[in-house]
């Protein structure tokens, strides 16, 4: 059994059903934040035939899962959580997927798809591409690297659907360690999970001791649908690894809508 496949199997575990896990109320919020797609105008909803020709020279490793707390409804994305994250016009991945964000292939030029469900469908719909383009070992080293207006959008503490965690003043001592950073805003996701939220900061792998690297999406090749335009062919599995970028494309059709 290849890698890969080992990959594969590993997660086709029984899957949690994929839905809103606050009220519509604040669903309608999230929306409101994050629904614009700022920063991504000319790589935002494109046909599948149109994201097949941009992408045909490009190569790489795919990991690709379905994320829970996203969901199309009535065509449009809602997003509960805060990763994956596309505030601030960039997309990043610092909250979720911890486990795979330690795998050693998953570096710059990896691509990263994530898939949301279509309400009243079974179908998984694609909902953002990233070619990796830098990696971080920790918050306070991404928090370094964004502008003043990306720390405003991506800020943890500043904005409830912020997924890079905000550096306390001063320098400091351990960047693995929740005592290191500022409280989370108070409406955001992970308020009450501090567990949680201790494992966003200092994730290690049992088996080789890596701790998650936090992503940022090339600026060229950062891709989001917030409408229903591409889905995978069959029930796509929590996560799945692919050898090649073209071998992931060719297993994406158009969504039924």
């Amino acid at each position: 059994m290849t890698k890969i496949e080992k990959i594969n199997r590993e997660s086709k575990v029984r899957e949690k059903p994929v839905g809103l896990t606050r009220n519509d109320r604040t669903a309608e919020k999230v929306v409101a934040c994050q629904n614009s797609g700022d920063g991504f105008a000319r790589r935002k909803d494109l046909e599948l035939s149109k994201i097949k020709e941009l992408l045909k020279k490009e190569s790489g490793v795919v990991y690709s899962y379905v994320a829970t707390t996203a969901k199309f409804k009535e065509g449009d994305l809602i997003q509960t959580g805060c990763g994956l994250n596309f505030e601030g016009g960039l997309l990043t991945l610092c909250t979720c997927k911890r486990r795979m964000r330690t795998y050693p292939d998953v570096k710059a030029g990896t691509w990263i798809a994530v898939f949301a469900s279509g309400a009243g469908t079974q179908e998984h719909c694609l909902f953002a591409l990233m070619r990796i383009g830098t990696t971080f070992d920790s918050h306070a080293q991404l928090w370094k690297e964004l502008k003043v207006k990306e720390r405003k959008a991506k800020s943890a503490h500043a904005n409830q659907f912020g997924d890079v965690y905000e550096p306390k003043h001063g320098a400091i001592r351990n960047e693995f360690v929740r005592e290191s950073y500022l409280p989370l805003h108070h409406d955001h996701p992970h308020k009450d999970k501090e567990r949680s939220v201790a494992k966003d900061v200092g994730y290690q792998n049992r088996q080789t001791g890596e701790h998650s690297k936090l992503l940022l999406g090339h600026a060229n090749h950062s891709y989001l649908w917030m409408k229903t335009s591409i889905a995978y062919k069959s029930q796509h599995p929590r996560t799945k690894k692919w050898s090649s970028l073209n071998e992931f494309l060719k297993e994406l059709k158009e969504s039924e809508k």
